[in-house]
């Protein structure tokens, strides 16, 4: 019984169809390769989308340009991809996160000119930056998240292709950028500010030192930020043109900034999800939280130096699921309006952000009946309330009693 190559490292129920019809292999997508033909006999390969697949260690040869009626060679090659990958001239989605894949990238990668997607986050790949990059003229997603890549941002994502100076913004379709996980330094790059199109940033737990550039507001589409676990420092800068992007997710936590709540965020009246945790922020938190934010769900200020009274306005946040305010010295009595935080008081079922405009999954450090948990697939789900380690008053509001829905209610150490 023949064997194709590829089922040595693809589990089995991936192969639908005949070795030889590689078109109908789950993961695989084709298109013509003569679209103007009326009938074709030749099919290009368009995707490669397999992640989570358990592919192990190296992948063997792609002998082809085209997809062939025959099975591709079965000699091995030493590299996790193949450098005939160049040949798939056409593919435009190349996605292999979340396996088992190691050794170097090919430099022949640079050659897939078509690519839009490519994702090879979380396998032991070491990645030439960015001269694989460089070519990738219509690339809109990027994620290279746990590959353990090193050294200082401004010089890892800055160099030339040919004769030209080339970093990230030379990439005009640039949508949704991911390298979390690495060991990625220095200073957050200046060349953010001019990319327009991203809509989604994150380069959460690396060893990043600096304050934010203000100029990373002028990022007109950017809707998730993520710099959590960072070393950043200084304030929440203001936007030099008095214009905030439309934020949906701002995740800062685990850093050392410091100032007052950022003033810069009352204008982003889209936000979602803020979360400022374990930082150094001092100050009241203040009043117009309640009004600027229509659509928050999650606000986490824990482990900051707020003090004063909680404002009673934070109660007019009418989609609020999870309010975190532990471990900072605020005073005074629990509001008695929290008992009209109408979200809490039922079960959520939703997405966090409504209309799936991300499949990127947002997460939350919570703590749980005294354990620190990270929230990620079931985050939409939490509703609660943390006030604990605060200097407040004993009373307990009886209007608390009306959020039925509430998952965790944590009082403790608030005298």
């Amino acid at each position: 019984m023949e064997i194709h190559p590829l089922q040595l490292y693809i589990p089995p129920f991936m192969v639908l169809a005949s070795p030889a019809a590689p078109c109908d292999w789950f993961g695989v997508a084709c298109r013509p390769d003569q679209p103007s033909a009326v009938t074709a006999d030749i099919y290009a390969v368009a995707k490669l989308n397999l992640p989570a697949a358990g592919l192990n260690g190296t992948l063997v040869g792609l002998n082809f340009s085209s997809l062939p009626t025959s099975p591709p060679s079965t000699s091995r090659e030493t590299r996790p991809i193949p450098h005939t990958i160049g040949r798939l001239s056409r593919l435009s989605v190349l996605h292999f996160g979340s396996n088992n894949l190691t050794g170097m990238i090919p430099q022949e990668i640079s050659d897939l000119g078509s690519l839009s997607v490519l994702n090879l986050s979380s396998n032991s790949l070491i990645v030439p930056i960015p001269s694989f990059v460089a070519n990738f003229s219509q690339l809109a997603s990027l994620d290279l998240s746990g590959l353990n890549l090193a050294g200082r941002m401004e010089e890892l994502f800055v160099g030339r292709a040919g004769l030209k100076r080339w970093n990230f913004s030379s990439l005009p379709n640039m949508q949704y950028l991911f390298l979390r996980d690495n060991y990625l330094s220095g200073r957050l790059p200046p060349f953010f500010c001019t990319m327009n199109s991203l809509r989604a940033l994150d380069l959460s737990r690396n060893r990043l030192s600096s304050e934010i550039p203000s100029c990373w507001w002028e990022m007109k589409a950017l809707q998730m930020m993520i710099l959590e676990s960072n070393h950043l420092s200084g304030r929440v800068p203001l936007s030099s043109n008095g214009i905030m992007p439309p934020l949906l997710s701002l995740h800062l936590a685990n850093n050392s900034m410091t100032g007052e709540f950022p003033l810069a965020l009352e204008n982003c009246k889209e936000l979602v999800i803020l979360d400022l945790g374990d930082n150094k922020f001092v100050g009241d938190i203040p009043t117009w939280v309640g009004d600027s934010f229509p659509s928050l769900k999650i606000l986490r200020l824990r482990s900051n130096m707020f003090r004063g009274v909680i404002p009673p306005q934070l109660s007019r946040l009418g989609k609020l699921q999870l309010l975190d305010l532990a471990h900072n010295n605020l005073t005074g009595r629990i509001p008695s309006s929290f008992g009209n935080l109408t979200a809490m008081a039922k079960r959520q079922q939703v997405a966090l952000l409504d209309g799936s405009r991300f499949t990127y999954m947002e997460s939350i450090m919570i703590v749980w009946k005294g354990a620190e948990l990270s929230f990620q697939q079931n985050l939409a789900l939490v509703t609660g309330i943390d006030l604990s380690s605060n200097s407040l008053s004993q009373a307990i509001p009886t209007e608390l009693t009306n959020i039925s829905g509430l998952l965790f209610l944590n009082l403790s150490e608030t005298i």
